[in-house]
């Protein structure tokens, strides 16, 4: 008889999902990586962004992005990721500032991005990194 544990369960890999996200700015695709049978971060991300205006935030987007925030740092990066994806688009069209200072205004630091959006050389890329250099050589 063999016990099984919740990490030895086989778990679904992220597939590659776009997802169509209508603004009064315009239409954007997003291109983010869904889990299956886990909760859609990008309909997550817009619900706290819905949530924050039904609150009457005085600015729901820096509400949505220090709500996200706070998802992130408990471990749940996802919907984060999904909302500067969004958010990243929308400041490349021109319909809003630049993505670097809607973080500032949230509260982000630059490093503070990069390693909750996984972009920091932290343990994984570093670990790839030393994978590729020993397979090379």
């Amino acid at each position: 008889m063999t016990n099984r544990i919740h990490n030895n369960l086989p778990q679904d890999e992220p597939v590659q999902g776009t997802h169509v996200v209508q603004t009064p700015f315009g239409v954007f695709h997003v291109v983010i990586a869904v889990t299956p049978g886990q909760p859609d971060p990008m309909a997550y991300a817009m619900k706290c962004f819905e949530e924050a205006v039904q609150a009457g935030a005085t600015d729901p987007l820096l509400a949505t992005l220090q709500r996200l925030r706070a998802v992130a740092q408990s471990g749940a990066v996802e919907p984060l990721q999904a909302g500067v994806a969004l958010l990243s688009q929308m400041c490349a069209a021109g319909v809003l500032p630049p993505l670097d200072a809607l973080l500032a205004a949230a509260g982000f630091s630059r490093d503070e991005v990069l390693r909750l959006l996984g972009r920091q050389e932290g343990t994984i890329d570093l670990l790839r990194k030393r994978a590729d250099d020993v397979n090379l050589n």
